[in-house]
């Protein structure tokens, strides 16, 4: 069908009330934003406003097929979306706050992402300023916070600086604001972008400019300015510094001539010390949350991955905590290999083997904070050894996939699917199509053939139609046929990404001849209607 008649078949189907026609429409605008931009434009603000509309319904499928065609938008159209960016970002980052599936949040992050990267940087800081800085939902805030770090990122310290009164200003605002966040995850973001900044020689010349005085003291203690300690802390409670005697927490009175101290965050309450018993808090300890894995204890799965000083002599210990019955040195042994990966993949490859063994196994472990660590680690190997992992590939993609079988918290989910992103984006195609085919086509769990047909959609993405088509022919028809047995799943979000694989496929002059020869004619009765809709 040619274009132009397609954008006007898109535009009745999107407002159709049938959402199987909505999904098909969307995925027609997907199609058009990749090969036919310059049709689309001049309809671009009336099809924004119907994706907006489409991304308040309770419909996943429609929801999802929405974020992914804005996610299109951005990356083909790029600065030609900033007139919509406002709009469309503001109910992307809206959506966050709602009770949406972790596979919901993944693709809404990645199309915010795209936004970020792709358009106009002014753009990009309004919505995020105006939006997200001030709201009441943390999880906005993280995003948001997030985003202007990836955002000061691609402009770089000395442009978002010199970017103008108006623009560095307000940036230098928004990052003070969240650096004192109350939410931890909000703040540690808002502090490293702080951190980033104060490098630049007119750091302090804006500080002055932009902030009040009584935000300037307390980024000065963020920064370790050790002018700030004499600073007059006006916001801060005064401190009694007469000698009183009161209970303590801990039911004992004391008696004390000295200022009564604030415990920091990186300092622990000790108890006072009696002559006959040993006296017990009354509180538990605060727990910490760490990419969505909670724990009891200081250890942070985000902890700062150094270069080692003796990386040999590290490898032997991780493998020595990583066979400890103690769920503490597990963790520290996966972050030596997480750092290993990161800074010596040279020493890690000879044992990448035994590693990978180690990993697969605890990625079942009943402890969620070594599970998800687990996965974060195989989601390290796959990023900085890339290919490398194509050998332990199909041990470890295995034992994620399956993973996403067990009735297990949403959280953990995420970084499994984060984990097997990363292999699909890293590892060879061939290697991933094969671990797709052989654990998660025919597997009974809805999650796990969901998952499968989505990472399908992206190594079809990641490969091209065309290579894909003129590859190994045995390659092409075995996937033809898996893409073909997703389309007629009876789970819904698994035909969703069958049917969008096929809308692609289609396009290609070979696709007419491989379909009639490997297709079964029971699936391709079923299927037709849906490729007859195609443009």
């Amino acid at each position: 069908m040619h274009p132009e008649k397609s954008l006007s078949l898109v535009i009745k189907q999107i407002s159709s009330n049938d959402w199987e026609k909505k999904v098909m429409g969307m995925g027609i605008l997907q199609v058009l934003a990749r090969n036919h931009s310059l049709i689309l434009k001049p309809k671009l603000h009336l099809v924004c406003s119907f994706i907006i509309a489409e991304l308040k319904t309770g419909c996943p499928a429609v929801v999802s097929s929405a974020i992914n065609t804005l996610h299109e938008l951005y990356v083909h159209l790029k600065t030609a979306m900033d007139p919509e960016t406002e709009v469309t970002g503001q109910a992307l980052l809206l959506k966050t706050k709602e009770n949406i599936s972790a596979t919901t949040q993944e693709e809404i992050n990645a199309a915010l992402e795209a936004l970020v990267q792709n358009c106009g940087y002014i753009c990009v800081a309004d919505v995020l300023l105006n939006t997200g800085v001030g709201h009441r939902s943390v999880a906005i805030r993280y995003t948001t916070a997030k985003l202007l770090h990836q955002l000061a990122n691609r402009m770089g310290v000395d442009r978002v600086m010199t970017a103008g009164r108006g623009f560095n200003e307000r940036f230098l605002v928004a990052v003070s604001k969240l650096s004192m966040d109350v939410a931890q995850e909000v703040k540690d973001h808002g502090q490293k972008i702080l951190r980033e900044l104060s490098i630049h020689k007119t750091f302090q010349m804006l500080c002055k400019r932009a902030l009040p005085e009584r935000n300037r003291n307390p980024l000065a203690r963020i920064l370790g300015n050790p002018a700030a300690n004499d600073c007059k802390r006006r916001d801060e409670p005064r401190l009694n510094t007469r000698a009183k005697v009161v209970p303590n927490v801990y039911g004992h009175k004391t008696t004390t001539n000295k200022v009564d101290e604030l415990p920091t965050g990186n300092q622990k309450m000790i108890p006072p010390t009696t002559k006959n018993k040993t006296a017990k808090p009354l509180t538990k300890p605060r727990k910490i949350i760490t990419n969505g894995c909670t724990q009891q204890t200081a250890t942070n799965q985000n902890v700062e991955l150094q270069p080692l000083t003796d990386p040999e002599k590290s490898l032997s210990l991780s493998f020595t905590q990583l066979s400890s019955d103690d769920w503490e040195k597990k963790v520290n042994g996966m972050n030596v290999i997480r750092a290993l990966a990161r800074h010596h993949s040279l020493v890690l490859k000879p044992k990448l083997k035994q590693v990978c063994q180690i990993l697969s196994a605890e990625v079942k472990n009943l402890r969620s904070v070594v599970s998800c660590l687990a996965t974060s680690t195989l989601r390290e190997l796959y990023i900085n050894l890339q290919t490398a992992m194509d050998v332990e590939a199909e041990t470890t993609g295995r034992a994620l996939l399956l993973k996403l079988g067990e009735q297990r918290l949403d959280f953990e989910k995420q970084s499994v699917q984060t984990a097997l992103d990363a292999m699909v984006e890293n590892c060879s195609c061939k290697c991933a199509i094969k671990i797709l085919l052989d654990t998660g086509l025919n597997h009974r769990s809805v999650p796990v053939r969901g998952t499968t047909a989505k990472l399908f959609h992206q190594v079809v993405e990641k490969m091209g139609v065309d290579k894909l088509m003129t590859a190994s022919r045995h390659q092409a028809e075995s996937l033809l046929l898996a893409i073909s047995k997703l389309a007629v799943d009876p789970a819904q979000e698994v035909r969703h990404y069958g049917r969008a694989i096929l809308q692609d496929m289609s396009l290609h002059e070979d696709f007419e001849k491989m379909w009639l020869t490997v297709v079964p004619d029971k699936d391709r009765h079923l299927l037709q209607n849906v490729l007859n809709k195609q443009p």
